[in-house]
């Protein structure tokens, strides 16, 4: 459905809810980890956007602590211009609650309708920097600020969001040497050491995405524009020494706050022209949102039919909740029917000690002993896959803007695009773990020779930090995969899979 938001009288009856109050009217964004649903909140009356840990990351407990992070240090913070979190929801379907915001991103608006004017865009960063300075007064850097990250309430009210590697200054959390954030807004410092960035961080990000706004052009090799000043060329000159100090290498040479840097863009403000008379609007009403009403197959896991699930089935008591949540999730699918009852060892056993060709008790009990341990041979070799197997989707997602990113190398990211789009699109668990082994393919085959094993500059070293992980995981996974093959192939362990004691690798 598209044009706005629906009736809530219209929802369907069966709708998936979380909760016992939020009514999921469908899906209005997606991420590597997560998806976001519209909303309707009955005991508030009102629409709110949800964020959806998906399932297969929801295991993961790094994934989970990342995201909780998250929910927390926005909901910590209030300000016109971020986005407000007003609930989280623990268990095995993590969740958070937050506003519902109907005007997309900065990002889309320049798509629509290309670079923005100055002043135009000079309101915008000031916006951005009211909503920085209250996020930096409460000791948090943001990390990840760009046009894509940047929302439009109503009016035309920024509201800044996504604090997924916000980092707290004195946090310990992040590790030394690790590089997370976005090509072209990470400032160089960030690109070697996420955990040695402070305030300073943000302002050459607020710089790169002013200068993609106004030039409607990737924030690419602005570190070095002492090098090619020809970037600038298509910002005005009120804006050119702006850009250059929130953009020096050296972040001892930026601005050293972001109320600085909003102090020089209002004075700027009044030198620029105003504004052409056919401007588009930040945020058009009649644009509404486009509304999927298809969730991720995966959570079909976790979402049933009304009345199949209790809040203890999936939660536990509600006693145990945070902030007094009751937990319940129903709706989207029917309960998928429970697997096929598998023998239990001592059925087996019981069968093999009553059979009468047995040639005698300590025979039938060594071979039982045998079978029981090739069943357990094979049943860690598939749980150390299935691991494996999590844990390079979780990196492939993490990595979801490589294809922008690997364009700076001169790598074709067609193929790569493609590859990751069929790991989105995977209808089931067993088509994105395909899918994930394709990504790694793509990156062995044409990223991994384009970069240097010494000696890189900013953009190698940043799509080396972006595809190493992939390497590895990816090959923890094919190890993992043998040994599996091997476990569940010879001797004992064939037999525990033929007698539906173990999972085989072709089935798991």
């Amino acid at each position: 459905m598209s044009g706005g938001l629906p009736d809530p009288a219209d929802l369907r009856p069966d709708a998936p809810s979380l909760a016992g109050r939020y009514v999921l009217a469908g899906r209005v964004g997606r991420g590597g980890m997560a998806e976001v649903c519209a909303a309707w909140d009955t005991e508030d009356g009102c629409w709110r956007a949800v964020k959806i840990l998906q399932p297969r990351h929801a295991r993961d407990q790094s994934v989970r602590q990342r995201f909780f992070k998250e929910a927390e240090t926005m909901a910590s913070l209030r300000h016109p211009n971020l986005v407000e979190v007003t609930d989280l929801g623990d268990g095995e379907l993590p969740f958070m609650v937050m506003e519902l915001v109907t005007g997309g991103s900065i990002d889309q608006w320049c798509v629509r309708h290309g670079a923005m004017p100055p002043h135009l865009a000079v309101e915008v960063m000031l916006q951005l920097c009211s909503a920085l300075a209250e996020v930096h007064a409460a000791g948090v850097v943001h990390r990840d600020v760009k046009p894509r990250n940047l929302l439009v309430g109503d009016g035309g009210v920024l509201k800044l969001t996504d604090f997924g590697i916000a980092q707290l200054e004195a946090s310990q959390e992040t590790r030394t040497g690790l590089a997370m954030g976005t090509m072209g807004f990470m400032s160089p410092e960030q690109l070697h050491d996420a955990k040695s960035v402070d305030v300073r961080s943000d302002v050459y990000a607020v710089g790169a995405t002013l200068f993609t706004v106004l030039t409607g052009r990737k924030a690419r090799d602005l570190f070095r524009l002492e090098d090619r000043p020809e970037l600038m060329d298509d910002v005005p000159d009120a804006l050119g020494a702006v850009l250059r100090r929130c953009l020096a290498y050296d972040r001892d040479d930026r601005y050293p706050t972001i109320q600085e840097l909003a102090k020089v863009l209002r004075a700027v403000l009044g030198q620029l022209p105003p504004d052409p008379v056919d401007t588009p609007p930040l945020w058009d009403p009649s644009g509404g949102l486009t509304i999927d009403a298809e969730l991720d197959p995966s959570f079909s896991e976790l979402f049933t039919t009304a009345g199949e699930t209790t809040a203890g089935d999936l939660y536990g008591s509600e006693e145990e909740q945070p902030r007094g949540l009751r937990p319940e999730v129903i709706g989207l699918a029917p309960k998928p029917p429970p697997p096929p009852r598998r023998r239990s060892f001592g059925v087996w056993l019981a069968v093999i000690l009553g059979a009468p060709l047995m040639v005698g008790v300590v025979g039938a009990i060594g071979f039982a002993g045998g079978v029981g341990y090739g069943a357990w041979q094979v049943g860690v070799a598939g749980h150390a896959h299935v691991e494996a197997s999590a844990d390079l989707e979780r990196r492939v997602s993490e990595a979801d803007l490589l294809p922008e990113e690997v364009v700076a190398l001169g790598v074709d990211p067609a193929p790569l695009t493609e590859a990751f789009e069929e790991w989105r699109t995977a209808a089931d668990d067993l088509g994105r773990a395909d899918a994930a082994r394709r990504v790694a393919v793509v990156v062995e085959r044409d990223v991994r020779p384009k970069v240097p094993l010494s000696g890189r500059n900013h953009d190698e070293e940043l799509v080396m930090q972006r595809i190493e992980p992939i390497l590895l995981a990816a090959g923890e996974e094919a190890k993992t995969m043998r040994a599996w093959e091997d476990a569940a192939g010879g001797g004992f362990g064939r037999l525990a899979v033929l007698l539906q004691l173990a999972a085989s690798p072709e089935g798991g």
